[in-house]
C-alpha cells in the first residue's frame, strides 16, 4: 500500500511540475497573435495539474523515499501519461485524430523527430512549431528528472529518480549537484546555438527551435526541406556540432567545458563514438560516391552531415537521401541502432554497450585461445575491470541489446504485414529511426498511415527512450501488486 502511494505522490509531482513548464508556448502565442491556440495550451495544462493534484491527494502525506523499483514505474507511466495529454494541442488545433497527436508528443518527448507532419511544416503555426521544439528539448533531459531537480530532496530517492530515465554518472559528489550540472550543461550549449546560428545567418526564430531539436537530438524542423533549406555549409558545421554535443555524455561534456581536455578524450564513450563517426562517414562518403558524381566534396558534405545525424539519433537531414542507394540507407540504420552516449539526450542501443559488445566478443575468444596459466585483463577506457565487474557490465550490455533487437525485429513484422508500397529496407530503416529515437524516415510515417503500424511506432518510440528495462519491471510491478 505504501508503494502505491509513493507512486502516486511522485507521479503527481511529475505531472504538476509539466503542467507549470506547459505554459511557456502561451508567450509565443501571445508575440504571433495566436491567440485561439492559448486556450488549447491551458487545457492542456489544466488537465496535467489536476491530473497531478488528484495523484498527491492519493499519496497522501507519506514521507517515505521512492526506491528504484518505484521509481521506473513512475517514469514508465510518466512516458505514457503526458504524452497523451499534451497531444490536445495538436489534435485541436492541427485537427488530427489523438492516435496522430499521440505520435508526434510521443516523438516529441521521446526526441525521436519522426512527424505526422513532414514536408508540411511551413504550414503550422509558430504556437505548434515552438510546441514541437520545446517538447524535444524537455525530453532531452528527461521529464522525471526535470522534477527531481526542482523537488530534489535529500536522500536516495532522488538519484532512484535520476536512475530511472536511464542515467547513472554523477558529475559531482552528490545527485542535486549532479542536476545543477546537467542544467547548467545544457542552458549554455542551448543559448551558444541559438547564438552562433543566428550570427552565421539563420533567422532568430528559426535558431531557437533549430538549437532547441539539436542539442536534445531531436531532429523537429519547422522547414519543409528541414536543414536542407539553409544552403549553408556553416549552418550545417554548427548543426553537426551542437549534434554531437546532445550525443556525449553530460559527464564528458562536463569534463570539455571545464577544461579538462584530455580527459574528456579519454573517456571510453568519446572513444568510441569518434571512431563510429570517422568510420561511418568515410563509409558512407565512398558508398555515396556514384551518386554524386564522383564529386568528392559534395559526397563528404552531405554523407557525414547525415550519418552523424543518425549516429546521435537526431534526425535532421541537409539532402534528400531517399535517392540514395538500399546499402547507404541501411548504413544509417546500423548507426541508428547503435545510437550516441549513455547519459546524453540521444537513443539507440548506446554506443558504451557497443563497445562492451565488441571488446567482450574479442576477450572471449582469447581466452578460449589462450593457455590455460594466461591472465586475461579487460580494460574499459583506462580502467581495468575485476572479472565480476567485467561479466557484470557485459551481461548487461547483452541482456539490453537482445530484448532491443528482439523487439526491433517485432517492429519489422508488424510494419511489412500493415504497410505496402515500400521496400523491405525502408521499413527496416523506419523501424530503427523510431525505436532509435533517430527521426529519419523513408516517408512510411504520415497522417495516413496505417493505424497499426503507427502504434507499433509509437511503443517503439517509447521503448527505445526507456531501454526496456524499465517497462519490464513496471508492468512486474503491477502483477506483483505493486
Amino acid at each position: 500500500m505504501n508503494s502505491a502511494k509513493i507512486i502516486c505522490r511522485d507521479l503527481g509531482y511529475v505531472l504538476i511540475i509539466v503542467g507549470i513548464v506547459n505554459l511557456l508556448p502561451i508567450l509565443v502565442s501571445i508575440f504571433y497573435t495566436e491567440y485561439s491556440e492559448i486556450y488549447w495550451i491551458l487545457i492542456t495544462t489544466v488537465l496535467l495539474l489536476a491530473a497531478g493534484g488528484l495523484l498527491r491527494l492519493i499519496g497522501g502525506k507519506i514521507k517515505d523515499e521512492p526506491h528504484l523499483r518505484q521509481t521506473v514505474v513512475i517514469a514508465s507511466l510518466s512516458w505514457i501519461i503526458i504524452p497523451a495529454i499534451t497531444a490536445i494541442p495538436f489534435m485541436y488545433i492541427t485537427h488530427v485524430d489523438f492516435l496522430s497527436g499521440l505520435f508526434e508528443t510521443m516523438s516529441g518527448w521521446t526526441t525521436t523527430g519522426l512527424s505526422m507532419y513532414t514536408g508540411s511544416e511551413e504550414t503550422l503555426s509558430h504556437t505548434i512549431l515552438f510546441y514541437r521544439s520545446y517538447l524535444q528539448w524537455l525530453g532531452g533531459i528527461g521529464m522525471v528528472v526535470l522534477t527531481a531537480t526542482i523537488l530534489a530532496r535529500p536522500g536516495s530517492g532522488t538519484f532512484a529518480l535520476y536512475y530511472s530515465e536511464a542515467r547513472e554518472d554523477r558529475i559531482k559528489p552528490n545527485i542535486r549537484s549532479t542536476l545543477n550540472s546537467i542544467w547548467w550543461i545544457y542552458f549554455f550549449v542551448t543559448g551558444l546555438g541559438i547564438i552562433l546560428l543566428f550570427v552565421f545567418g539563420m533567422p532568430l526564430w528559426d535558431s531557437i527551435n533549430h538549437t532547441m531539436a539539436a542539442v536534445s537530438t531531436g531532429g523537429f524542423g519547422i522547414k519543409n526541406a528541414n536543414i536542407g533549406a539553409y544552403p549553408s555549409l556553416s549552418i550545417e558545421i554548427i548543426i553537426i556540432v551542437l549534434m554531437l554535443f546532445g550525443a556525449t555524455s553530460f559527464f564528458a561534456l562536463h569534463k570539455l567545458l571545464t577544461g579538462k581536455i584530455r580527459s574528456f578524450f579519454q573517456d571510453a564513450q568519446v572513444r568510441t563514438l569518434i571512431f563510429l563517426y570517422i568510420s561511418g562517414g568515410l563509409l558512407l562518403t565512398l558508398t555515396n560516391l556514384s551518386y554524386y558524381m564522383g564529386d568528392i566534396f559534395n559526397s563528404f558534405r552531405y554523407s557525414i552531415f547525415q550519418y552523424i545525424s543518425a549516429e546521435s539519433t537526431t534526425g535532421y537531414s541537409n539532402a534528400s537521401f531517399l535517392a540514395w542507394a538500399p546499402d547507404a540507407k541501411l548504413i544509417l540504420a546500423f548507426s541508428m541502432i547503435i545510437g550516441g552516449a549513455a547519459g546524453a539526450t540521444c537513443g539507440g542501443i548506446k554506443a558504451v554497450r557497443a563497445s562492451l559488445l565488441a571488446k567482450g566478443t574479442a576477450w572471449r575468444i582469447k581466452k578460449i585461445l589462450s593457455t590455460k596459466h594466461r591472465v586475461l585483463t579487460f580494460k574499459l577506457g583506462n580502467k581495468y575491470m575485476s572479472v565480476e565487474d567485467r561479466y557484470n557490465v557485459i551481461d548487461e550490455a547483452a541482456t539490453v541489446s537482445f530484448l532491443w533487437v528482439i523487439c526491433l525485429i517485432i517492429g519489422i513484422f508488424v510494419l511489412m504485414w500493415t504497410t505496402s508500397g515500400y521496400t523491405t529496407e525502408d521499413i527496416i530503416f523506419e523501424v530503427c529511426a523510431a525505436q532509435g529515437n533517430a527521426g529519419l524516415s523513408t516517408g512510411i510515417t504520415n497522417v495516413a498511415m496505417n493505424p497499426i503500424a503507427k502504434t507499433m511506432l509509437v511503443i517503439g518510440m517509447y521503448i527505445g527512450r526507456l531501454e526496456i528495462i524499465p517497462i519490464i519491471a513496471m508492468f512486474l510491478t503491477f502483477f506483483r501488486k505493486i
